[in-house]
């Protein structure tokens, strides 16, 4: 009789012992694996909530209302940092006026127009406009030069310069520069959303 009770207690122990690793399997093959599937469509059903509602509040005035004060709030921070197009006179101008107060000597400045105005890649509404500058004087008109343009705005950027050192002797050393300036169109920044007329 104990022969058979040990038995019946082993082979009990042996099923349950599989019936729980086969739960453990399943567990961990079936279900975790659902479970994972489940958060992952939770989070996608909610983008795509929050996609609809973006979707549907486009049409309304408070939206329109509020993209047109991103654009506004976008120019104004531009306005530091790029030149509305049209303005290289004015630029021109404002180099003259900062030679003018170093004393420099000679100072020239033109356009480039093979190269003025290129767009930038991957800007639609921002470009670089480049301007020739030449004048002489000594190494501290040319760092205080520099030292003006870095406070100009429109940001002033020095793509190349170039010192020549005098032959008489005197401290009036050529110098030649390349500036370029960010160049926004007369109209301004614009959205892919307002370009398309959304």
């Amino acid at each position: 009789m104990q022969t058979v009770y040990k038995k019946y207690i082993t082979t009990s122990a042996i099923i349950w012992t599989a019936c729980c690793v086969l739960f453990v399997l399943v567990y961990v093959f079936v279900l975790s694996p659902q479970k994972d599937t489940l958060n992952a469509k939770k989070s996608l059903l909610a983008k795509s909530e929050r996609d609809f509602a973006i979707a549907t509040d486009a049409f309304t005035g408070a939206t329109k209302q509020r993209l047109d004060n991103q654009i506004r709030q976008i120019r104004e921070k531009m306005d530091p940092f790029a030149a509305v197009g049209g303005d290289s006179s004015k630029l021109s101008v404002d180099l003259g006026q900062i030679a003018n107060s170093l004393n420099v000597i000679g100072f020239a400045s033109k356009g480039q127009h093979e190269q003025s105005a290129a767009t930038l890649p991957q800007c639609k509404s921002l470009g670089a406009d480049y301007m020739y500058v030449s004048f002489k004087g000594n190494f501290s008109q040319f760092a205080r030069f520099i030292n003006e343009l870095e406070r100009h705005k429109p940001v002033v950027f020095v793509d190349k310069f170039m010192i020549t050192r005098s032959e008489q002797g005197n401290f009036d050393h050529d110098v030649t520069m390349v500036l370029s300036v960010f160049v926004c169109p007369q109209s301004g920044i614009t959205t892919n959303a307002v370009a398309n007329g959304q």
